[in-house]
């Protein structure tokens, strides 16, 4: 194999496994500082629908930190579709994203039922859905003080396709030119930021 090949794909490896370490810290260390959820109205109408991360319409409460995220619809208890009392539990999908600068990796929970209608859950799932949903991190070991109710994603979003190739990229000019590699970070924060506010300007319409 020729040298400039294997540099490539070592570069590349690299690349994608620095994207998902730091994704996982954002998962297991970082808090959530940010809450958007359907505004109650005083006159107990129907609060608005919000967009959630596939792009339906509904009743999503959305929880947004350095690097994470989680988004899950929730039900209602209404009288006649018109008179709201409040909102009651979640519902699925629910959507965990990770990763800086961009949100490359992801955990997506779903109902399943067997044909009897009974929920199933853990072992009793199907492998695509228990690798889809990720590890929980009240499973993992008490000294890595990880945050609660969260998931460990082992799916890769769009934006680590996107961007293991960058950082593949960089990570070879930065052998060249040491310091590449700090200034790419830079704009990959100021772009991850830019994304953040359009899709929170979004929620909030």
């Amino acid at each position: 194999m020729k040298p400039k090949l294997l540099l490539g794909l070592v570069l590349v490896l690299c690349a994608a496994i620095l994207n998902g370490l730091i994704a996982w810290g954002c998962v297991l260390w970082s808090p959530y500082n940010s809450f958007t959820s359907p505004k109650e109205k005083a006159d107990r109408t129907m609060p608005a629908n919000l967009v959630g991360p596939d792009g339906l319409l509904g009743w999503w409460r959305t929880s947004t930190g350095f690097g994470v995220f989680e988004s899950e619809p929730w039900n209602a208890r209404v009288d006649g579709e018109t008179y709201f009392h409040g909102f009651r539990s979640s519902l699925t999908p629910a959507f965990f994203g990770c990763g800086w600068p961009m949100f490359s990796m992801q955990s997506l929970v779903r109902h399943y039922e067997d044909t009897h209608g009974r929920y199933l859950a853990g072992r009793e799932l199907p492998c695509a859905e228990i690798i889809h949903r990720g590890l929980q991190t009240s499973k993992l070991p008490a000294w890595l003080h990880a945050q609660e109710s969260r998931r460990l994603p082992d799916v890769p979003r769009d934006g680590q396709l996107e961007r293991t190739p960058a950082y593949a990229g960089k990570l070879h000019r930065d052998r060249q030119q040491p310091g590449q590699l700090r200034w790419f970070f830079h704009d990959e924060f100021l772009l991850h930021h830019a994304a953040a506010g359009k899709w929170h300007r979004q929620l909030h319409q």
